[in-house]
Order: structure tokens, then C-alpha cells, then sequence
């Protein structure tokens, strides 16, 4: 059976867990997954996520977005990247899946992914990152995610663990599963965490779509600005 579904790092864990949800319901076989995406320096870990999930996929970079309608048919089910019956994939996930990870040893309080999205473009203030580190002294905290090299070094010093272009995706979320409560924008982080039913703390694209991308089962606080949180 072959798959399809496309967009960033994000859209591929809602693509996953709608991949298992359907394989559940039908029973297990032979499938492959094609993710499609628009450039993105990010194409690299949506195979690196799925390797880590064991899913057999192939990842495609599209020159927009006009492909995909014309090549939907050449595949037996397109996953929308909606929790919501009336999307296109025409179900929901209720409860979601439980993912293939399993809880860490609790080394850290908070993990801070500062940045988030296609190409990186949603980024927290590192001013307000730094204050709230400092606020926190008694805290464990570890930061991670990608950016340039010049950018990561800015975040050494702030008393967190710096581990910003540290990870591949697979230690990536072992961090995430071994930290008590997650902040980031809304993106890969931020949704693997909350399909993994960790707490988290997470900047909305836009308050009103939120429903498109967060679980209402999940334990997902929307906040404005990282110092929301006390």
C-alpha cells in the first residue's frame, strides 16, 4: 500500500501518527510513505524522523505545492496533517497513537527548542530565552535544534546546556523524553512532545487555527511569550 502526505518537519509527526491510526484500524502490511515537501533545509530530519519511527518512506523535494494534486491518485491514501474527520484523509485520531519512545531518565526541567518551521522561521527572543534561564536557577534546562553556527554560539553562557546543532532527530527526542516539560513554537518539537503526552509550553502561529495541530487530549499550554511561564 502506498502513502503520501507533504509539508515540514511538523506535518511529518501528524503524518505518522495518521499513518499508524489507519495501519491500526486496518490491520498491519507492506506499505511505503512518500513525503513530499517544498524546499527545506529541514528535508534531511523528515528522513531522519521517519528512519527513527522504523517507517519505510521516501522524502521528496516538490517545486511547490500545484504538484501534489496532480500526482495524489498515483497513491491509495493521502494523510492530511489535521487531527479532524473533515479533513482529507477522512478520520480522526481519537485517542492518537502512542509513539515508540519510551520516558527517559528525568535529566532536565525544561528543554528550549528556540526555533522552529520551515527553513527555521519562527524563532523565540533570545532575550527573553536568557531571562528566563536566569530566572530559573535551581532549573535543569537544555537547549536544542538547528540553526547557524554563529547563532549557536550566541546561547552559550546562559546556564543551560547548549546542545543547539548537538542532535540528530533520534537524540533529539531522546532529550525530549528525558525532560519534564517542553517549550517551543509550534513545530516538530512542540508536536512530538505532545503526542509523546509530555507537558508543553508552546508560541501559536496563530491562536485560531490552533486546533488544526494540537491534540485536544494533549497537555498543550499556548502561551504568548516564554516569560508566560512561572
Amino acid at each position: 500500500m502506498k502513502f503520501i502526505g507533504g509539508g515540514g518537519l511538523g506535518d511529518a509527526v501528524m503524518i505518522y501518527c495518521k499513518l499508524q491510526a489507519y495501519l491500526e484500524k486496518h490491520g498491519a502490511q507492506d506499505y511505503t510513505l512518500t513525503h513530499v515537501e517544498v524546499p527545506d533545509i529541514l528535508l534531511p530530519h523528515i528522513k531522519q524522523f521517519y528512519d527513527s519511527m522504523d517507517v519505510p518512506s521516501n522524502v521528496m523535494k516538490i517545486p511547490g505545492w500545484d504538484w501534489l494534486p496532480g500526482h495524489i491518485n498515483e497513491y491509495d491514501v493521502y494523510l492530511d496533517t489535521s487531527w479532524h474527520s473533515g479533513d482529507r484523509s477522512g478520520f480522526e485520531i481519537k485517542p492518537f497513537p502512542t509513539l515508540p519512545v519510551s520516558e527517559g531518565i528525568n535529566s532536565y526541567d525544561y528543554c528550549i527548542a528556540p526555533f522552529a518551521g520551515r527553513n527555521l522561521d519562527r524563532k523565540m527572543s533570545q532575550a527573553s530565552i536568557a531571562k528566563f534561564i536566569d530566572g530559573h536557577k535551581d532549573s535543569r534546562i537544555v537547549l536544542i535544534g538547528h540553526t547557524a553556527d554563529d547563532v549557536r554560539s550566541s546561547f552559550d553562557g546562559l546556564g543551560a546546556v547548549n546542545m543547539i546543532n548537538q542532535t540528530d532527530v533520534r537524540q533529539a527526542i531522546d532529550i525530549i523524553m528525558s525532560s519534564s516539560a517542553i517549550i517551543s513554537n509550534i513545530g516538530f518539537t512542540a508536536l512530538f512532545s505532545g503526542c509523546a503526552k509530555k507537558k508543553v509550553f508552546s508560541i501559536p502561529i496563530d491562536p485560531d487555527n490552533t486546533a488544526k495541530y494540537v491534540h485536544p487530549d494533549w497537555d498543550f499550554n499556548l502561551i504568548s511569550n516564554i516569560l508566560d511561564i512561572v
